[in-house]
C-alpha cells in the first residue's frame, strides 16, 4: 500500500466533491490520487495535437479562449489527466472522440486545480492506446511566460506589443498542457489581436489574417511538425519585415519600424550559416520557414522557438559597430538550435547539454568556417580557460546525479561544459570520424526527444571504438584534469625530460582523467610533434632531440578542458610568443608573460605591435601593463593606432592603467576619444580618461555624455569615468540616464552605470532613495535587479537597533512580494531581514575552518605537493647525474 501524502490527501478531497453524483464503481476511480510531480515518469497521455483559439488583449495583459487537446491515453483505465498550468482561471473542459460528428463528441469534464496542474477527470475510464479530444476553456493574467508592452502614462513610447518565451517550464502560465521536453506534438494557434499588428509564429500561415468589425484581427498559424510546448511562439507588434531565402527555405527578419535598414548587417548571413549548417549536419533546415525577430525587453539573447526565433534587440547594430560587436554568434546559435534542441530535443532538461552545448559548439564550428581555424582556436581556447578557473574541490561534491544523467551539466555548463565535451570528442575522433557521427546522430533521431546514450552510441557506431569512459568522465562526471608539468633537460643525453602529474581531488565525480594531449618541443630548428594519451596521475617521458630545447608546449590547440601549471623560463615563453604558428601558443604566452615584470617588455611589444594575428596583438597589449608599468607606454601608445579596432580599444584602456601621468598618453586619449573612427575606441577612451585623471578630463567627458553610439557604449563610458573622477558636480547630468527609454529595447547598459554613478556620487542626496524606489518597480526586470542591490545599501550596521529607510523597507517588500522574475522576489525577501535590522543569531561557538576552507586549503596543499613532488625529483635525479659524473673525473696529477 502506498501512503498518501499530505498534498495528495487535499486532491483527493477536492476530487470528492466531483464524485457525488457519480455511481460508486466510478467514485472510486475518481478517488485515486494523481502521480506526482507531473513528468517523463508519471505522464499518462502523448499529446498529439494542441490547438489554441485565444483572444490576446494587449492592453489588459490577459489571454482568454480555448486549448483543443488531441491525446494518445498510454494507461488504461486512466480517468484523471493532468495539465501543467499557472496563473489560469479554467472554467469548463469537455471530452469526446475526435472522429465523431460535430456536435456530438462534448461531453462535460469535472475540473479540479492542484498546486500547479489543471485536473480534468474524464466521464469514464479511458483506454490505453485510445485518442482523446480535450478542450480546456481558460482566461489568465500570466506573470511570466507571456509578456505585454502598452503606451503608459509614465512611458508614452512603449510599443503595443506581445511575446511569449517558454523556455524552461513558462508556457504552462498561459497554456494548459504538458510542460516539459519528453512529449512532443503538432501545434496551432488562431489569436485575435489589434488589428495592423504583425503576427510571428510557428511554422506558416494557414489562412489569411480576419479582420473583424471591432478592430481586431485574427491570425492562424500552423506547426504541422512535431516539436516540444516550451518552443511553441506567439509574437505581435508593428515590425519591418525584410525577406529573402537561403535555397528554398523562406527566411523574415523582423525589425523595431524604422530599422529594417539594417537586416543586411544583422542578419546578412544567415543564408550562409543555413547552408553551412545543413552541409555539416548532412540534414537540410528541417522547418517549413525561419523567422528572426527582435523584441523589446526580452529575457534572455535569444529563444530558438521553432522556426521562429526571437531576439533581444542588442541583437541590432550598425556597420560602424563591426568588428568590435556582431550578433553572428548569437544568430548563429539560435540557428543551430533549429536542428539540436527543436529537431534532436532533450528528453529532460538534465539532458540540457544536447540543446545547449550543441548549440554553442555549432556556432564556434560556423566562425570556424567563416573565419579560419585560428580564431576558432581562440575562440575555444578563452570558453575552457573559464571553465578551468572553478574550484576542483566544489564540482568533487556536487550531489550525485541519478544514473545516466550529468552531472556538472546544470545552467550555463550545459553551453561551456556542453561543447567543451564536443571539442574534446572532435580531438580525440578526429575531424571526419566526428563529423560523420554527428551526421549519424542527427539522421537517427529527427523529431525524437534523446538522452546523452543515445549520442554516444551514435559516435561508436561511426568510430569502432568504445566511448563509455569518455562520457563516464566528462558527461557524467564533473570537474577536470589540473596537471603539474616540468621539462627538464639532459645535456649529456641530448634528451627532455617531461614529467606530468594530476593533481585534482579524486573522489565524488572527479576522477583520475584520460585523454590525448598534442605536446611539442622545437630544438636546433627540429620540431619534434606527438600526441600522448593521458590515463595515469603520473606520466614521464623522455624524449630525444638534437640539442637543448628553444621551446615547449603542452596541450597545443588548447584542446583539452584542463588547469596547466607548465613553470617555463622566460626564453622559452619569448620564444612561444615569437616563433608559434598556433596563434593558442601565442596567446598563452603573452598572458604567461605578465608575471615576469620588465623582462618581458621587449618581447611583448615586439607580439603587441607586430603579430599576424589580432588577438595575439591584442594579448599582448593587455598584458603589458602588469609587466612594465610605465615601460609599457611606448608599445601601448604604437598599439593605440593599430589597424584593427579591438586592438585599439585594448590599447587605450591598459593606457588608463598606467601608474603616474604622461602628457603624450592624456593627449592620445583624449583624440582618440574625439576623433577615434569605431565607437568602441571612443568609449574605451572615455573610461581610460576616468581612471588617468588627465588634465581636460571632465569637460571632454561631459561633452561625450551627447554623443550617439551604438548600445550608448560612448555615454556609458564617460558615466563610469565621471564616477571615477568623484566628480559630485557631474550628478545632474548623470541623473537623467537612468530613466526608462523604450527605444533601447532591452539595451540598459547606460541605465545600469547611471543609477551606479549616482548612488557612488550622491547616495545621501535627498533624491536618490526616491529614485532608487521608483526604479524598483521599473518596467525593465533587470532594472529592478539593479536598483534592489542598490536599496540593500541602506541596511543599518548588524546589532545597531536601527532599521533602513521606511520608503527603502517598502521598495523591497514591493520586489518580495510583486516580482514576476523568481530571483528578483528571492534577492528581496533574503534583503528584508537586513533592511529591517533584525538582531543577528548567536555566532555558534567557533570550531575553526569551515568545511568549505577546509576544503580549499587541502586543494591548495594538494597543489602545492604535486609541484613540489615534481620539483623535488628532478632535483634528486640532476644530483645524482652530478654525483655520476663527478666519480667521472679523475683528479690532476702532482708534479
Amino acid at each position: 500500500m502506498r501512503r498518501l501524502s499530505s498534498s495528495s490527501t487535499v486532491l483527493v478531497l477536492v476530487l470528492g466533491a466531483l464524485t457525488a453524483l457519480l455511481p460508486p464503481a466510478l467514485a472510486q476511480e475518481y478517488a485515486k490520487p494523481i502521480e506526482q510531480p507531473l513528468g517523463p515518469e508519471t505522464r499518462p497521455y502523448d499529446q498529439e495535437h494542441l490547438a489554441l483559439d485565444l483572444r490576446v488583449d494587449i492592453e489588459r495583459g490577459t489571454v482568454e479562449g480555448t486549448a483543443t487537446h488531441r491525446l494518445r491515453v498510454l494507461r488504461d483505465g486512466i480517468r484523471d489527466l493532468p495539465f501543467h498550468g499557472k496563473d489560469l482561471e479554467v472554467s469548463s473542459a469537455t471530452t469526446g472522440d475526435p472522429a465523431a460528428p460535430p456536435g456530438l463528441a462534448s461531453v462535460p469534464c469535472a475540473v479540479a486545480r492542484k498546486d500547479d496542474l489543471v485536473l480534468v477527470s474524464l466521464p469514464r475510464p479511458a483506454k490505453l492506446g485510445e485518442t482523446l479530444e480535450v478542450k480546456i476553456r481558460y482566461r489568465a493574467a500570466p506573470k511570466r511566460g507571456l509578456w505585454f508592452f502598452r503606451p503608459t502614462k509614465e512611458n508614452p513610447e512603449t510599443p503595443l506589443q506581445v511575446w511569449s518565451q517558454g523556455q524552461g517550464e513558462d508556457n504552462r502560465h498561459w497554456i494548459p498542457c504538458y510542460d516539459l521536453p519528453d512529449d512532443r506534438l503538432t501545434t496551432e494557434i488562431r489569436a485575435t489581436v489589434p488589428a495592423g499588428l504583425a503576427f510571428v509564429s510557428n511554422g506558416e500561415p494557414a489562412a489569411p489574417p480576419a479582420k473583424a468589425a471591432d478592430g481586431w484581427e485574427t491570425h492562424h498559424w500552423r506547426q504541422a511538425l512535431p516539436h516540444a510546448t516550451y518552443l511553441v511562439s506567439l509574437i505581435a507588434g508593428r515590425f519591418d519585415e525584410v525577406a529573402e531565402k537561403s535555397g528554398a527555405v523562406p527566411l523574415q527578419y523582423y525589425l523595431p519600424p524604422g530599422l529594417g535598414k539594417l537586416a543586411p548587417v544583422v542578419f546578412g548571413r544567415t543564408p550562409k550559416m543555413v547552408a553551412f549548417f545543413e552541409d555539416y549536419t548532412g540534414r537540410k533546415y528541417p522547418w517549413p520557414r525561419y523567422a528572426q525577430t527582435t523584441v523589446w525587453d526580452f529575457l534572455w539573447g535569444g529563444m530558438e522557438n521553432t522556426g521562429a526565433t526571437t531576439l533581444n534587440m542588442r541583437a541590432i547594430y550598425d556597420e560602424a559597430a563591426t568588428p568590435d560587436y556582431s550578433a553572428d554568434g548569437l544568430i548563429s546559435h539560435e540557428l543551430a538550435h533549429m536542428w539540436f534542441g527543436d529537431l534532436l530535443t532533450c528528453r529532460t532538461w538534465a539532458h540540457m547539454w544536447l540543446n545547449e552545448g550543441f548549440a554553442t559548439y555549432f556556432t564556434d564550428l560556423w566562425f570556424e568556417h567563416e573565419k579560419g581555424r585560428e580564431e576558432f582556436l581562440a575562440i575555444r581556447r578563452a570558453s575552457q580557460r573559464g571553465l578551468a578557473s572553478e574550484s576542483l574541490d566544489r564540482l568533487a561534491d556536487l550531489p550525485a546525479a541519478k544514473p545516466g544523467e550529468p552531472r556538472d551539466m546544470s545552467g550555463g555548463k550545459a553551453y561551456s561544459r556542453g561543447a567543451a565535451v564536443l571539442h574534446q570528442l572532435r580531438h580525440l575522433l578526429g575531424d571526419d570520424v566526428f563529423r560523420e557521427g554527428i551526421r549519424r546522430w542527427v539522421k537517427d533521431h529527427p523529431h525524437e526527444v534523446v538522452v546523452s546514450e543515445q549520442l554516444r552510441e551514435a559516435m561508436e557506431a561511426v568510430s569502432g571504438r568504445d566511448l563509455s569512459w569518455f562520457f563516464e568522465q566528462w558527461v557524467y562526471g564533473s570537474g577536470f584534469p589540473d596537471f603539474v608539468v616540468r621539462a627538464d633537460w639532459e645535456e649529456g643525453t641530448k634528451t627532455l625530460v617531461l614529467r606530468a602529474r594530476q593533481s585534482q581531488p579524486v573522489r565524488g565525480g572527479v576522477g583520475l582523467f584520460r585523454t590525448p594531449v598534442e605536446v611539442e618541443a622545437v630544438a636546433a630548428g627540429t620540431t619534434w610533434r606527438h600526441r600522448l594519451e593521458i590515463h595515469r596521475d603520473y606520466h614521464e617521458w623522455r624524449i630525444p632531440l638534437p640539442g637543448k630545447p628553444d621551446r615547449v608546449r603542452w596541450d597545443r590547440g588548447a584542446w583539452v578542458l584542463s588547469r596547466v601549471d607548465f613553470r617555463k623560463p622566460l626564453a622559452w615563453w619569448a620564444a612561444q610568443l615569437r616563433d608559434d604558428d598556433d596563434a593558442t601558443g601565442r596567446i598563452e604566452a603573452a598572458e604567461a608573460l605578465a608575471d615576469f615584470g620588465a623582462e618581458a617588455v621587449a618581447p611583448l611589444s615586439s607580439a603587441a605591435t607586430g603579430d599576424k594575428m589580432w588577438a595575439v596583438r591584442k594579448a599582448a597589449v593587455e598584458a603589458l601593463p602588469k609587466a612594465g608599468g610605465a615601460a609599457a607606454r611606448p608599445a601601448l601608445t604604437l598599439a593605440a593606432s593599430d589597424a584593427e579596432s579591438r586592438v585599439r580599444t585594448a590599447a587605450v584602456k591598459a593606457l588608463g592603467e598606467l601608474p603616474g601621468a604622461a602628457s603624450e598618453s592624456d593627449a592620445l586619449l583624449l583624440a582618440r576619444l574625439r576623433e577615434d573612427g569605431k565607437e568602441y575606441v571612443r568609449a574605451a577612451a572615455a573610461e581610460a580618461l576616468g581612471k588617468s585623471k588627465a588634465p581636460g578630463a571632465l569637460e571632454a567627458l561631459k561633452q561625450a555624455l551627447s554623443i550617439e553610439s551604438h548600445r550608448d557604449e560612448i555615454r556609458t563610458a564617460a558615466v563610469k569615468a565621471l564616477a571615477a573622477l568623484g566628480e559630485k558636480g557631474a550628478v545632474g547630468d548623470i541623473r537623467p540616464f537612468v530613466e526608462y527609454a523604450w527605444g533601447k529595447g532591452g539595451q540598459h547598459a547606460l541605465r545600469r552605470e547611471a543609477l551606479a554613478a549616482l548612488v557612488s556620487l550622491a547616495k545621501a542626496d535627498p533624491q536618490t532613495v526616491p529614485t532608487l524606489a521608483r526604479l524598483a518597480r521599473d518596467p525593465y526586470f533587470r532594472m529592478r535587479g539593479w536598483a534592489l542591490d542598490h536599496l540593500k545599501g541602506y541596511a543599518p550596521k548588524p546589532g545597531s537597533g536601527a532599521s533602513a529607510p521606511k520608503e527603502v523597507v517598502e521598495a523591497v517588500r514591493w520586489i518580495a512580494e510583486n516580482d514576476p522574475i523568481p530571483g528578483n522576489r528571492d534577492s528581496a525577501k533574503a534583503a528584508l531581514r537586513d533592511l529591517l535590522g533584525t538582531p543577528p543569531e548567536p555566532a555558534a561557538p567557533s570550531a575553526g575552518p569551515t568545511p568549505a576552507e577546509r576544503a580549499e586549503r587541502a586543494a591548495a596543499m594538494r597543489r602545492e605537493a604535486a609541484k613540489l613532488r615534481l620539483d623535488s625529483e628532478a632535483g634528486t635525479k640532476r644530483a645524482t647525474e652530478l654525483e655520476a659524473e663527478a666519480r667521472k673525473i679523475e683528479p690532476a696529477s702532482e708534479k
